[in-house]
């Protein structure tokens, strides 16, 4: 219930906030398995948040027409950067320096807040609307383009052949 009065912005940066606190609280805390467990349900919640904030903050932000190319470039950028944090845990660790790969990873997240906090979300939504009232005046106006002949063919039932 942290969107629907946040918005999706202040609703992602503050899950931001939360899972640097936690990472660095588990640094710091979880010297040892049995101490470790009790963040296990926190960070269980930080990506519970995480994941369908940003892809409704993404979501709201995109112009129509645009859904497919923009989602793929969400996911080609995703799995391009997916492996850098994993990376660095994977070198402190094995130079037995786990805990600067947590504070790391922290500071991943940390840019990654100023990046979010960087959109000016008001102004997309803005620019969005204004794309959706002209996409919708353009197909009321009657206007014939490739757009609306490809949507008209698709609407128009072909007939089968009589064999």
């Amino acid at each position: 219930q942290v969107v629907p009065r946040l918005g999706f912005k202040k609703s992602l940066l503050l899950n931001l906030a939360f899972m640097t606190i936690v990472d660095v609280l588990f640094a710091i805390i979880a010297t040892s398995p049995p101490a470790a467990w009790p963040f296990a349900p926190l960070l269980g919640l930080a990506l519970g948040w995480y994941y369908p904030t940003s892809g409704g903050m993404l979501v709201q932000l995109i112009p129509p027409g645009k859904e497919a190319e923009m989602s793929g470039l969400s996911m080609l950028t995703s799995s391009l950067l997916s492996w850098f944090p994993a990376l660095m845990i994977t070198i402190a660790n094995e130079s037995d320096n786990l805990i600067y790969g947590q504070f790391a990873l922290a500071g991943l997240w940390t840019i990654g807040a100023f990046i979010i906090a960087s959109i000016d979300e008001q102004q997309g939504l803005q620019d969005v609307k204004n794309t959706t009232d002209k996409v919708r005046q353009h197909f009321k106006g009657g206007e014939s383009t490739e757009m609306t002949d490809a949507a008209n063919a698709i609407a128009t039932p072909k007939q089968s052949p009589v064999v």
